[in-house]
């Protein structure tokens, strides 16, 4: 009777044990879909800084603004690249890391000439998208 008694406390324990883990994995899971989906925000707001500055408007503070969202962008883009969950997510993030290896040469110059101003519609908005993908595979993952 001791050895069932016993026996039945392990296995409750073990088992609230895995449900609170599971509870944290998902908390964890909407964590990082919420960042994820932060980083299309940030994208369009470097983009709205350096328009800002390409149009004169509030110029300094537009360039601190956008130099601190570059930062943001690239720290967040690191920690999900570096803690993928599967394969399609880890590959989706490459192709993002390729894009905003072509996007952020320009938001570090506050480069504003009228060509590139032309790049950088084509380059967010592609930037975003797959961006967008990204966090389509991480909340998919979530219902899987």
């Amino acid at each position: 009777m001791r050895y069932l008694k016993f026996s039945f406390i392990f296995l409750s324990v073990i088992c609230l044990s895995l449900a609170a883990n599971a509870v944290v994995s998902k908390q964890d899971m909407a964590n990082t879909i919420n960042k994820a989906g932060k980083q299309r925000m940030l994208i369009q707001k470097m983009t709205k800084e350096l328009l800002l500055v390409a149009k004169g408007i509030d110029v300094e503070t537009s360039k601190t603004n956008l130099a601190n969202t570059v930062i943001e962008f690239e720290k967040v883009l690191t920690e999900l690249s570096a803690n993928t969950i599967n394969e399609s997510i880890a590959a989706q993030l490459k192709k993002v890391q390729k894009k905003w290896d072509k996007y952020q040469p320009i938001l570090a110059s506050v480069d504003i000439s009228e060509p590139t101003l032309h790049k950088v519609d084509k380059l967010s908005s592609s930037l975003y998208k797959a961006m967008n993908k990204a966090v389509q595979l991480y909340a998919n993952s979530v219902a899987d």
